[in-house]
């Protein structure tokens, strides 16, 4: 009962402030969010943040003698910080255009297929993406429809009403429902609740760190 009533507090929190993150927050200040959660970001404890999440894994993040248990360590102090720092770059690099550009986004390079459908090329985006994380080499792209005759791209994030979403932690990466949270809140537009999985509680307090200032002002919420 407790936990209801604290997540219905949050809810009605969002809600008194999702008008205002969709049309009273400028792109500048966006940014200026975005640079928070950078710098809070590269000073975490990576560490011990890997050390939580490997015990989803079934190991003893202090038993030296597991292999296994150790790689697990490992990966987890490098996977996670990678990735939301290079979704958060690209988050912030879109801004920056949209603010250099005054919300008008050039048209995006394309190709014509064989069969004459448009093709927009949307990985790799920059030099991150041809080297991530299990990610070398992969290419992909967007095939518009037929009847489409020219590509362009068009920011949706500030259009609408303002809405607030739910965002569920997944249980087998931490990262997922950081770089969920981060799409929804900067891409859609929306305020964000967002609920840890039951086997990531140990991210708790970490992502709390990066949202803080996003919390503070009543734009996010972490259960």
């Amino acid at each position: 009962a407790m936990q209801n009533d604290v997540a219905k507090d949050a809810l009605a929190s969002l809600r008194a402030n999702q008008q205002r993150w969709l049309k009273g927050v400028s792109v500048a200040e966006k940014i200026k969010y975005l640079d928070g959660i950078l710098q809070r970001l590269a000073g975490l404890d990576y560490m011990e943040w890997a050390k939580e999440n490997a015990k989803v894994w079934g190991f003893d993040p202090d038993d030296s003698s597991s292999p296994l248990g150790q790689t697990a360590v490992g990966v987890e102090c490098l996977v996670p910080p990678l990735v939301v720092n290079g979704s958060i770059k690209k988050i912030r690099a879109l801004y920056a255009e949209l603010l250099a550009r005054d919300g008008v986004l050039p048209s995006p390079p394309s190709r014509t297929t064989v069969g004459g459908q448009l093709a927009v090329p949307i990985f790799p985006l920059d030099f991150a993406d041809r080297m991530g994380v299990g990610a070398a080499g992969v290419k992909a792209e967007i095939w518009l429809a037929p009847e489409v005759q020219t590509a362009v791209r068009e920011f949706v994030g500030d259009q609408g009403e303002g809405r607030t979403s739910l965002v569920l932690g997944a249980g087998n990466q931490t990262f997922l429902g950081i770089v969920d949270l981060l799409d929804t809140l900067f891409l859609q537009g929306y305020v964000v609740l967002f609920k840890c999985h039951e086997l990531r509680v140990g991210s708790y307090p970490y992502i709390c760190e990066l949202f803080a200032e996003l919390i503070r002002d009543g734009f996010v919420s972490v259960l």
